[in-house]
């Protein structure tokens, strides 16, 4: 059927969920990217969150072909999604990137202060 129901795969969901809604306010995923503008994949949370999500949901898991046979379905994944880290290095990363956010965020929020911008 495609969903797999198991604890730890929606506890990972839901992990990897919550940090990218952390993160974002609603932004798409970039499939196809210019090749002067392919740095930007890697430091993109949308990238690591909507990878893990997809291997979350596609490791152990097999779907059957219109022939008859089964196919394991991470081998599905396509190379743009694909960034071979695990799911839990996906999730870090994610984590690393909100926390280096919030960081700058609050030095910024200390020199408006400082300056009297605010």
């Amino acid at each position: 059927w495609g969903y797999q129901i198991t604890v730890a795969k929606f506890f990972t969901y839901f992990l990897l969920m919550s940090l990218m809604m952390l993160i974002s306010e609603t932004l798409g995923m970039p499939t196809r990217t210019p090749e002067y503008l392919v740095w930007i994949k890697r430091i993109s949370y949308v990238a690591y969150g909507y990878s893990g999500l997809i291997k979350n949901e596609f490791t152990d898991l097999r779907l059957t072909a219109p022939g008859g046979f089964e196919v394991e379905a991470q081998t599905l994944i396509p190379p743009n999604i694909e960034n071979n880290l695990s799911i839990g290095r996906d999730a870090w990363v994610l984590l690393g990137i909100l926390v280096g956010m919030r960081v700058v965020t609050f030095f910024q929020m200390l020199i408006s202060i400082k300056l009297r911008w605010l």
